[in-house]
């Protein structure tokens, strides 16, 4: 099916601005940051979707009217949610919020997709309060509807029949009856809902005949003349006034870059503080395996038994594999549903990629910095590492860098995964693989040579040997050992044993490059999910 599309006798497909200005698309389902109040769900949308000129006490003034206007106030400070996961505002209440969201910048045309889907009755009516009081307002309003209920249908001004993209029937709903009676000899049933009976002798399933003849009787009708007159009255006097009236519209964002930042960053924090998943989820996580680590190697890691060196490498790697698994899975879990919301918001030019990108990776740091902090202090006291503040600061920070990797590669999963399953299905096999390639579960002299890629572009190789280096590196005498046949007489051998270089800097230097090429290539692949959606 092909066609044109014109508001005001222009077409609004070339020039979008004037499109977005004009209309509003209430969608079927809108999509939400569920830990968001309905009021700062508003106050965001219109800070970066209001007109440039309008300041930001006129924007907030806006956001009052429409929570007045579309009956949010007694919910304006409660949570939108997430169904089935976060108590939120109901759905009456989340179909107001969708109009709202939409009205803020006052478009004279609103298209609203199936605004009664999913509803009860009562809701139903609530949504077709709403319409009717918008129209009231002077808004034309187009709807699609599927299955309208009597009260609905009755409600419409004008109505149109579509069947496999061709017009069946368009004018006024009063006339439509006697269409079907008179052209069609077709009459609608007395106490009939008259919606249901138009579309029950249109499906193409059972009445092939029927709907060509509909079809083909509307299009010599004096219904159809008349729409094309209006049509073309219309056009005739947008052209006259398209020249003057009409304001600029060139595609652009009605807020610039650092507005677009200040406000995402707003978002961010906000609905991240309020995220369980990223809060006390993800601490409680953390806290659980700490204890039960520092439990199971209390004091382990002093320098005064032989099993010193198998038990500090052992805390080693698993304090590594518990803070970069949990927090990269932090990512996996919201990160899909976000970028849901982002390619929408995008598509209404709220704001740009860099920005949207940008202001995600600060908000998340100060969490992806914090747990692995308290993790690693919570186990480094407790089992005996050497009580120095060089060896605590290089293992903390370290720690975070690894953790920062490790998030930052599942960010390309999360990024183009459609959903939270399908992002953990993909990445697990590979983080379950980088955990291999530390130097720990396998002697780096014995990682086959086609696998030392895969070993090299991991952080746990690197984060580990940093690590292991902060330990070894300054023992130059183990007192414990009385055989040089069963133990290590030094540092140096422990570190030469596990083949880990002596390459700090390198190791911290690498780090920071898998950290910036895994935001590189993730950053690429939204580019690419963006133009594909």
């Amino acid at each position: 099916v092909e066609g044109t599309l014109h508001v005001n006798g222009v077409d609004a497909l070339e020039r979008n601005r004037l499109l977005m200005t004009k209309c509003g698309y209430v969608e079927q389902y809108e999509l939400f940051i569920g830990t968001m109040t309905v009021k700062e769900h508003l106050i965001f949308q219109a800070m970066l979707r209001l007109k440039a000129s309008i300041s930001d006490s006129d924007r907030r003034a806006r956001v009052e009217e429409v929570l007045w206007t579309m009956d949010l106030e007694k919910c304006q400070n409660t949570i939108i949610g997430v169904p089935g996961k976060l108590k939120g505002i109901s759905g009456g209440e989340l179909k107001r919020l969708t109009f709202a969201s939409v009205i803020l910048n006052d478009p004279k045309l609103l298209i609203v997709d199936e605004p009664t889907s999913g509803l009860d009755s009562h809701l139903a009516k609530s949504v077709v309060n709403i319409m009717k009081k918008l129209t009231d307002e002077g808004k034309t309003m187009i709807t699609v509807i599927h299955q309208p209920t009597l009260e609905i249908y009755s409600s419409l001004d004008m109505i149109s029949l579509l069947v496999n993209g061709k017009q069946a029937y368009f004018g006024d709903r009063t006339d439509t009856m006697e269409f079907f009676a008179s052209s069609l000899q077709r009459p609608c049933p007395p106490n009939y809902n008259p919606a249901e009976y138009y579309l029950t002798q249109l499906s193409s399933n059972t009445n092939n005949g029927f709907v060509g003849k509909c079809i083909e009787t509307f299009q010599h009708s004096s219904y159809n003349k008349s729409m094309i007159e209006t049509i073309h009255h219309i056009n005739k006097i947008s052209t006259q006034k398209s020249a003057t009236d009409e304001e600029p519209v060139e595609l652009d964002f009605e807020s610039g870059f650092p507005r677009q930042m200040k406000w995402l960053l707003w978002r961010a924090f906000k609905a991240g503080s309020r995220n369980p998943v990223q809060t006390t989820d993800l601490l409680l996580k953390l806290l659980f395996p700490a204890l039960t680590i520092s439990i199971i190697y209390f004091q382990s890691a002093t320098m005064d038994t032989p099993q010193t060196v198998q038990n500090s490498n052992a805390i080693v790697q698993v304090v590594l594999m518990s803070i970069c698994t949990s927090n990269s899975f932090v990512v996996l879990a919201t990160l899909p549903n976000v970028m849901h919301v982002f390619i929408r918001e995008r598509k209404r030019y709220l704001y740009n990629t860099p920005a949207f990108y940008i202001s995600k990776l600060i908000a998340d740091f100060p969490f992806f910095m914090t747990m692995p902090i308290l993790f690693i202090t919570i186990v480094y006291w407790s089992v005996g590492f050497a009580a120095t503040f060089k060896l605590y600061f290089l293992f903390c920070f370290v720690g975070v860098l690894a953790t920062l990797a490790s998030v930052a590669f599942n960010h390309i999963f999360a990024a183009i995964m459609p959903s939270v399953d399908s992002a953990v299905s993909i990445a697990l096999p590979f983080i379950e693989t980088a955990m291999l390639f530390t130097g720990f579960m396998i002697n780096n002299r014995s990682v086959p040579v086609y696998f030392k890629w895969f070993q090299y572009s991991t952080w746990y190789y690197y984060s580990y040997s940093a690590i292991l280096l902060g330990i070894w590196k300054p023992v130059h005498n183990m007192t414990f050992c009385h055989s040089t046949d069963y133990c290590f007489q030094t540092g140096g051998q422990v570190l030469d044993f596990y083949a880990i270089p002596d390459k700090l800097g390198f190791d911290v230097t690498m780090l920071v490059v898998l950290i910036a090429a895994y935001h590189v290539a993730t950053y690429i692949l939204i580019l690419i999910r963006l133009k594909r959606s």
